[in-house]
């Protein structure tokens, strides 16, 4: 433990922050699950990795989000090994949606509420635009 953050003490420095990070993605790697090949017509094996995501990373280290972010925010040497946390998440989960690997309602779902992307409409519109209201009778 080092030192702390407003009240609360800080569990890992930087340094052994990045070093449970390559923890926690090792972990995630090969995993095996039984499928049934219709084509086949069997049960098969078919090995995939899990995506690595900043929740699941918080549940490995036993810390809340929350305390992610306030490290990120409140201590300048957290900065950067966390924006690159941040970073491997985020290309995780888009390159696993690119490639198939996971589902993209999934992915956008995740980069909305964890990373912040905004999904945006503009509409651009010229001349008059008439709107008739019709009463139900």
């Amino acid at each position: 433990m080092t030192e702390a953050i407003g009240h609360k003490p800080i569990k890992y420095t930087p340094v052994e922050l990045g070093e449970a990070f390559e923890t926690y993605k090792t972990s995630r790697l090969s995993r095996t699950k039984k499928v049934y090949d219709k084509r086949l017509k069997q049960v098969i094996e078919i090995e995939y990795d899990l995506p690595t995501t900043l929740i699941s990373f918080c549940c490995f280290l036993g810390i809340h989000r929350d305390t992610l972010n306030s490290y990120k925010n409140e201590h300048s040497g957290y900065s950067d090994i966390i924006k690159n946390i941040y970073a491997e998440c985020e290309s995780d989960l888009v390159d696993k949606a690119l490639g198939f690997q996971q589902h993209a309602g999934f992915t956008e779902l995740i980069l909305t509420n964890a990373h912040g992307y905004i999904k945006k409409q503009e509409i651009e519109h010229s001349g008059d635009l008439e709107i008739i209201v019709k009463k139900p009778e």
